[in-house]
């Protein structure tokens, strides 16, 4: 039996070779999502490459804005608190004679790339601080596109021996200076601008060769806002990562006439509802996502920020998503000034002003355990009873939907219904369920889509309604369609899934198969599902 099945297997892996022989099944190469996945926890060398106004010169720019010069203790202190990553965000625009990038300023910044890249960590390189030469609007676009073009074609070149950690950046936060939107997604014509930018800026690095044929490129929407609109597109490359900038909530983490605690139960389903969603929205349609910027202002509020950083960095890695924490070396002496505080690491003497906050970061990726990919529970707890036509509000942050999910409620007494507000009219869309057996009701997408009228996304509130008589329900989750191919549940398609389908081709259906090995949906398990599972990876 065993040798039949290794010259089956041997006979199958060479057919997927000679039909598709860039397959690889066994391949230890990384997919971007296992980079990301090994990016681990990332930090910021903030106002250092990235400051401006302080000229030309290389010596004086870098010291500019934090009167210190990075050097290679400072990055083996970061890796020593559990960061394998450092952001090294550069402006250029002040480096550039006649279009040409200072010589001595390019080998600064390899300086500094080599002091990470020498501790084996992951380097991500952007262009920073260059709004006012890259506009998102149409009058703008093409000068904008030549700017950004003609950095990368120097940029791109000069560190293309360099292997997959070293990661580009295509920009920070593009966005109109005072624009509608700013801070949001901006407007159909910012975003339509930016799609061209990112995309110029990956066929720039692509066209350079060596390493950038494939090296992973990071790419923002509209401020680096978390896109949710139809029109922002990615470039139509597989090796490219969504850019994610989140200072959240803006009330703890930003404002300065905020609050300065954080960690209740709201707190925290707020926070797991929106990265949820960028879960659902990219990573789970195989975009990895990096947010390259998160981090909580200096309010002397040390405990909330600690328990806010563990949270944070736990959540967003259980979802695949890796968290680079803004460092600007500033901290706040005046409790009347504490607007983007961000210091963590004390560069001059080599310390942490705030270790205790690093250390959470970091005991957050080491607690995060995997998501389940397909549900994902808006409320569990104790029983909410509900008299006829009660209602009670679940979410204010609607959970991403799309063909094929749907709403679950377990429910004692009387099926309930789901009412959803319109966030332009004010009216109520009420939702009754497709199915309800066994004490459980099921709202499909499409269901929910057409009461809703005006479409699912104009809606802003979801609550659950007793409809007829009483009725109480314990949870309510949200479940999404399972991919074809996802062998083991892990929520993408990959080389594991793929061997999984070719044992199950050579016959083991009973130890190894799954209804989600036929990938074609014929009924029969073959070669072809192998071949369509690693065309998914």
């Amino acid at each position: 039996m065993i040798r039949k099945l290794t010259a089956r297997l041997t006979a199958l892996t060479a057919a997927i070779i000679m039909v598709f022989p860039q397959a690889y099944i066994f391949a230890a190469d990384k997919t971007p999502q296992e980079i990301v996945d090994d990016m681990r926890l990332g930090w910021n060398l903030g106002n250092t490459l990235d400051s401006f106004g302080g000229g030309s010169d290389p010596e004086k720019a870098e010291v500019y804005w934090v009167n210190v010069k990075t050097d290679k203790q400072m990055i083996d202190d970061v890796k020593a608190k559990g960061f394998n990553t450092v952001r090294v965000p550069v402006t250029w625009h002040e480096k550039l004679t006649n279009g040409r990038i200072n010589e001595n300023w390019l080998k600064r910044v390899k300086e500094i790339v080599d002091y990470c890249i020498d501790n084996n960590m992951y380097v991500i390189l952007n262009t920073h601080h260059e709004t006012d030469y890259i506009v998102p609007t149409y009058e703008k676009a093409d000068e904008s596109e030549a700017y950004l073009r003609n950095l990368w074609s120097q940029i791109a070149p000069y560190f293309k021996d360099y292997d997959e950690h070293l990661i580009f950046e295509t920009l920070n936060e593009p966005r109109v200076i005072g624009g509608k939107d700013e801070w949001a997604e901006g407007t159909a014509e910012t975003r339509a601008v930016i799609n061209r930018l990112n995309a110029a800026a990956v066929e720039e690095i692509r066209k350079t060769g060596g390493s950038n044929s494939t090296r992973l490129i990071m790419c923002p929407g509209n401020a680096a806002h978390i896109p949710t609109a139809s029109d922002f597109k990615l470039p139509d490359d597989k090796n490219v990562i969504l850019s994610v900038h989140n200072y959240a909530p803006d009330g703890f983490a930003m404002a300065q006439n905020g609050t300065n605690t954080w960690g209740s139960d709201s707190d925290k389903r707020e926070m797991n509802a929106w990265l949820r969603k960028l879960y659902d929205t990219y990573v789970l349609k195989d975009v990895p996502v990096v947010i390259g910027e998160m981090g909580a202002t200096d309010k002397l509020n040390t405990a909330a920020r600690e328990a806010w950083a563990k949270y944070y960095a736990q959540t967003a890695k259980s979802y695949g998503i890796t968290c680079v924490v803004w460092d600007n070396n500033v901290i706040t002496t005046d409790t009347n000034d504490v607007k983007e505080h961000f210091g963590l690491y004390n560069r001059a003497s080599h310390s942490w002003y705030y270790g205790g906050i690093a250390d959470a970061l970091s005991a957050g990726v080491d607690a995060a355990k995997p998501c389940d990919p397909y549900t994902f529970t808006l409320y569990s707890g104790e029983t909410v009873n509900l008299s006829n036509w009660d209602n009670t509000a679940i979410t204010d942050d609607l959970p991403y939907l799309a063909a094929g999910y749907c709403i679950t409620v377990k429910y004692t007494g009387s099926v309930p219904n789901l009412v959803m507000q319109n966030y332009n009219t004010g009216e109520w869309n009420v939702i009754s369920a497709d199915k309800a057996k066994n004490g459980i009701a099921r709202y499909s997408y499409e269901s929910i889509e057409k009461a809703c009228k005006t479409g699912y996304k104009n809606q802003i509130q979801m609550l659950v309604s007793a409809a007829g008589s009483d009725t109480a329900f314990t949870e309510v989750s949200v479940t999404a369609p399972h991919k074809k191919g996802d062998v083991d549940s892990s929520g993408r398609v990959d080389n594991k899934d793929a061997r999984h389908i070719l044992i199950a081709a050579c016959g083991l259906t009973s130890v190894f198969g799954s209804e989600y090995s036929d990938m074609d949906g014929n009924n029969t398990v073959n070669l072809l599902d192998v071949i369509l599972a690693l065309r998914a990876k």
